[in-house]
């Protein structure tokens, strides 16, 4: 059975392409032939990743460019680190360069399938691409963990998403909010199942790890968005164990406090960077993601009141885990026993709806 997947797998972003890893590894490794549908939206050059940061002219903003322009060796890294992953490690279709093409000269497939991270976040823009508005009528259009990562929908936009999603032969969401809301505005079942991160094993992803090379025990530190809580709670943790603080980021210039900031690391570099740190802290959904898998001692912050986070937290029995004052810290040992049966029942079901694709 041929399944076209779409997802954001051409973002510059770790829990996107490795989301978009997971699962397509997870279709082959059930024995569907699967391509990700290359239509990458809001795609964007190295040189123009660049030039975006010039677009401002005052103080603060000319400081934060020249250190862009210092730091362009880092960006160039990371950039071809990432289209390297996409490129060699991911199984795709033709480009497509506009919608339009996509709509013209659909690949052909038994299903299409949209999944997963937050394709279905209409806050902003509505991408046609995501609710499967291409291809032949009569091919099964299914979701797998998509995510909405907001409910509160405009008229318009609320009667625009159920037209859009009412097309969709099976729907499977990331979040519960998710299902309760689109069957209490629609009257659409849909089912609730892990992201696809959650569908490889903890030895699956050590596979394609990159080990950071140090001989020296860290705390990392992921801070996809800036959290004072975050900063203060990692002042804390280092007093108490000593360790050095490496932090991931892209900025050119991190409020964060770190020893070490990588601003260079692929997506299998931030693998490794989590797999060998003693503790992590992170504001991020993957970041919590991989923690959990890598069994790690981690302490997550929620900004902007996001429930991704809460949500797998809850789901697993790590709601301890959530910071909301820096005395949460400690460095006991997390009991990772209940947790893997937990999770493990949860990939099953997960796998179990992949594996009803070929239903009718």
């Amino acid at each position: 059975m041929k399944i076209k997947t779409v997802t954001f797998h051409g973002a510059h972003n770790y829990g996107a392409v490795l989301q978009a890893y997971a699962l397509q590894k997870t279709l082959l490794s059930l024995g569907y032939e699967n391509e990700i549908i290359d239509h990458r939206v809001d795609k964007v050059s190295m040189f123009s990743k660049i030039k975006m940061e010039f677009k401002r002219e005052n103080i603060a903003r000319i400081y934060k460019n020249l250190l862009t322009l210092l730091r362009y060796k880092d960006k160039k890294t990371m950039f071809n680190k990432f289209e390297k992953f996409i490129n060699e490690d991911l199984v795709l279709t033709k480009p497509y360069d506009s919608f339009e093409e996509l709509k013209t000269y659909p690949p052909k497939a038994d299903v299409y399938l949209a999944g997963s991270d937050q394709i279905w976040n209409i806050s902003n823009r509505i991408r046609d691409v995501f609710f499967l508005k291409f291809g032949e009528s009569h091919i099964k259009r299914m979701s797998y963990a998509a995510s909405m990562g907001i409910y509160d929908l405009d008229m318009e936009k609320k009667m625009l998403f159920g037209e859009l999603i009412k097309n969709f032969d099976r729907v499977s969401v990331r979040e519960a909010e998710a299902s309760e809301f689109i069957k209490s505005n629609y009257c659409i079942e849909s089912e609730v199942h892990v992201d696809p991160v959650f569908l490889l094993t903890k030895e699956e992803w050590e596979e394609i790890a990159i080990e950071y090379d140090t001989d020296r025990k860290y705390i990392l530190c992921y801070p996809l968005l800036y959290s004072k809580l975050l900063n203060d709670s990692l002042m804390k943790l280092k007093q108490i164990t000593g360790y050095d603080v490496i932090v991931i980021t892209t900025n050119s210039r991190e409020k964060v406090y770190g020893d070490i900031y990588i601003r260079n690391a692929g997506p299998r570099d931030f693998l490794g960077l989590i797999k060998n740190a003693e503790f992590v802290l992170t504001t991020s959904f993957h970041g919590t993601a991989f923690s959990i898998l890598f069994q790690k001692r981690f302490f997550s912050f929620s900004v902007l009141n996001s429930t991704r986070i809460t949500n797998i937290l809850g789901l697993l029995g790590l709601n301890n885990r959530l910071i909301i004052n820096p005395d949460d810290i400690s460095i006991e040992v997390v009991n990772y026993t209940a947790v893997n049966k937990k999770l493990a029942l949860e990939r099953q079901r997960s796998l179990d709806y992949l594996k009803r694709i070929q239903e009718k």
